[in-house]
């Protein structure tokens, strides 16, 4: 079994209550105030989905049975996600701050130490690389 942490891509259906990134590109597209629950230091570890692929390429082949987690180990807010898709739409848009969802996990980060040692998988996609091929695939199909 695969389990994934939070998946980001092009394509990403952003009408959901998950997939915060494509949310987020919508929200600021359309000249909205995204909205943040709470402070916006609750973290997710963010996997490209190019990087998802590669995984699921990579254990097709040569599955081993067992539980493994595929995500990057790294922490980052909703804060930090939203300055840094605001900085490439150029937008200063403030948060919209709602009450926290008080069933909202506050952490959540994946050890995919078992997976990596099992497999050999490419370095994940940066966070900053895989925004700067997200992005703009949501500028384009924007409405104007």
């Amino acid at each position: 079994m695969l389990r994934y942490a939070n998946v980001y891509g092009a394509r990403q259906d952003p009408k959901g209550e998950a997939g915060i990134i494509a949310i987020l590109c919508e929200k600021f597209l359309a000249g909205g105030h995204p909205k943040i629950f709470g402070d916006g230091s609750q973290t997710r570890d963010y996997v490209y989905v190019k990087d998802i692929a590669a995984v699921n390429h990579a254990v097709v082949d040569s599955w081993q049975p067992g539980t493994y987690n595929v995500g990057t180990g790294l922490e980052t807010s909703l804060n930090e996600i939203f300055s840094r898709i605001a900085e490439r739409l150029g937008r200063s848009t403030t948060p919209q701050r709602l009450p926290a969802n008080a069933y909202e996990l506050s952490r959540s980060v994946l050890d995919a130490s078992l997976l990596r040692s099992t497999w050999t998988l490419p370095a994940w996609t940066s966070l900053d690389e895989g925004l700067d091929h997200t992005v703009p695939w949501y500028r384009e199909r924007a409405p104007r």
